[in-house]
């Protein structure tokens, strides 16, 4: 990856970071995630690719808020 990409990255792992902690329905992201999982992915996506996509979507899942019973 290079310099630009690699800043391009963090820049909008911020930027989810914040849309995500202000945020008031931890759950409704939850379901979205999950609907979008389901969806697939449009480009090819070999399975060792596949594997650390849903790795780091279940790290960031795992972050959300739960709801309060």
């Amino acid at each position: 990856m290079d310099e630009r990409t690699a800043a391009q990255f963090i820049a909008l792992t911020v930027m989810v970071k914040a849309l995500v902690a202000t945020h008031p329905n931890h759950e409704a992201i939850r379901k979205e995630i999950e609907q979008i999982m389901k969806d697939g992915f449009k480009e090819e996506v070999d399975a060792g690719m596949e594997s650390l996509i849903d790795r780091s979507v279940l790290n960031w899942v795992n972050g959300l808020r739960k709801a309060k019973k």
